[in-house]
């Protein structure tokens, strides 16, 4: 892929950071600001125009599958770790099918 030049303006203190950073994860701040940008610009794209999450929005759900809801009885939240779930459950089951 062909690269451009380009000049920005920044604060120095915002320079220094950037540059320990960069050295720190052993990348360019050409690289890194590549990738902040592609990411930034990836993000907007699936938030705002990927059709699939448009139709999944719209998806009815019938109502034998409502009638799932609760079944299982979790609590779930935005900090919930999932993987430390799921190794809880594994446990408390091989507990149980091994009489420990």
């Amino acid at each position: 892929m062909a690269s451009t030049k380009l000049t920005l303006s920044v604060e120095d203190a915002f320079v220094d950071r950037a540059k320990r950073y960069a050295a720190k994860h052993k990348t360019s701040l050409s690289k890194l600001f590549s990738e902040f940008v592609s990411e930034k610009i990836d993000s907007d794209q699936i938030t705002e125009d990927d059709d699939f999450l448009a139709k999944l929005n719209n998806i009815e759900i019938s109502d034998k599958i409502k009638s799932l809801t609760g079944v299982i009885k979790i609590n779930i939240s935005k900090n919930t770790d999932l993987k430390k779930l799921a190794s809880d459950a594994r446990h408390e089951y091989l507990e149980k099918k091994y009489d420990l």
